[in-house]
């Protein structure tokens, strides 16, 4: 669990909100140098694009 303080608490209070978390290299995070791989930052990405064709109401399309 993130214990940084993250936009989406205060746009939770406004609107669904959700996060996507992405593995970093050697499991670092909040830090200069943090770093993820391509392929884990698409795999993201694409969690987020389900999410939001899903909302939208054409996931699947």
């Amino acid at each position: 669990m993130s214990g940084g303080g993250h936009d989406a608490i205060h746009l939770a209070k406004h609107c669904p909100s959700a996060m996507v978390f992405i593995p970093c290299v050697g499991g670092l995070s909040h830090s200069e140098a943090e770093d993820v791989l391509p392929g884990d930052a698409t795999r993201g990405a694409n969690v987020l694009l389900g999410a939001v064709r899903d909302r939208a109401g054409i996931a699947g399309r």
